[in-house]
C-alpha cells in the first residue's frame, strides 16, 4: 500500500497567500511623481490611458497620474465591476460614462465626463460585453 504525501502546512499556506494575492484588488496606488509619492484612490479613477508605452491614470479632476504598471497588470488590479478594458489604449470607470454614440460598423464611442486625449471605441466584437457591463450592477469576475 502506498503512503500518501499531503502538502506541508507551508506550502499550503504560500498556496493560500498566492491565492490571496491574486484575487486582490487595489484600493489605494501610489503615484511617484518628481520627489513625492501620492496616493491614488481607485473611486478617483476616471480611465487609464496607454500611449508610447507609458500609462497614465486621469481622475474625475482632470488630473494626470503617472502609473508604472502597464494596462494588463492594472486590469487585473482594478475590479471588473468598476472598470472596463475598452481597447487597446483604454480602461475607463464606469462612473465616468457620460454617453455612448453609435459609431462607423456596429461600433461605440464612448462620451467620458473627463475629456480624453482620443477617441475611445468599443469593437464591433465587444460590444455585447460591454453593453452587458454597462447593465450590471455587480458582474461576477
Amino acid at each position: 500500500m502506498s503512503a500518501v504525501h499531503w502538502p506541508s502546512c507551508t506550502a499550503s499556506r504560500r498556496l493560500s497567500a498566492a491565492i490571496t494575492a491574486a484575487s486582490r484588488r487595489e484600493e489605494v496606488f501610489l503615484v511617484h511623481v518628481r520627489d513625492k509619492i501620492i496616493p491614488l484612490h481607485r473611486s478617483r479613477i476616471a480611465y487609464c490611458y496607454t500611449s508610447n508605452e507609458k500609462v497614465t491614470a486621469y481622475g474625475f479632476d482632470g488630473a494626470a497620474y503617472p502609473l508604472d504598471k502597464t494596462l494588463e497588470a492594472l486590469q487585473g488590479l482594478l475590479p471588473e465591476s468598476e472598470f472596463f478594458r475598452a481597447n487597446r489604449q483604454f480602461i475607463v470607470a464606469r462612473q465616468a460614462v457620460k454617453e455612448i454614440a453609435v459609431w462607423f460598423g456596429s461600433r461605440l464611442t464612448l462620451h467620458l465626463t473627463v475629456e480624453t486625449p482620443e477617441r475611445i471605441v468599443i469593437s464591433k466584437a465587444r460590444v455585447p460585453e460591454f453593453k452587458a457591463w454597462l447593465r450590471s450592477l455587480h458582474p461576477v469576475e
